[in-house]
């Protein structure tokens, strides 16, 4: 079991068309997929930032799905959100290996 965390750092002044797009169109997208688990959070911090932050979290079973993502589903993500948000919106992944305890 695998858990990829993509990070993205949103800038306020597209902060609300971006929660928009993100929510209606991409996420539901994701959850076509019916991977075991997703979450989307919103992280926060007792510091002032001048950005929002969040994390969409997803349970995959196996590399090839870390690999749909990535070089598919995310694809269509950016082939949308780069002309409309630009370098307003910074993403980072991290993929995580489950360890059993």
């Amino acid at each position: 079991m695998y858990i990829l965390n993509t990070s993205f750092m949103v800038t306020p002044d597209v902060h609300a068309r971006w929660y928009d797009f993100v929510t209606s169109k991409f996420i539901p997208r994701l959850q076509r997929e019916e991977w075991e688990k997703l979450y989307f959070s919103r992280v926060l911090s007792d510091r002032k930032e001048d950005h929002y932050t969040y994390s969409l979290m997803i349970h995959l079973p196996d590399i090839p799905a870390y690999r749909k993502y990535t070089e598919e589903l995310f694809d269509e993500y950016l082939e949308i959100a780069v002309p409309l948000f630009a370098d307003k919106v910074f993403y980072l992944h991290s993929l995580m290996k489950k360890i059993d305890l």
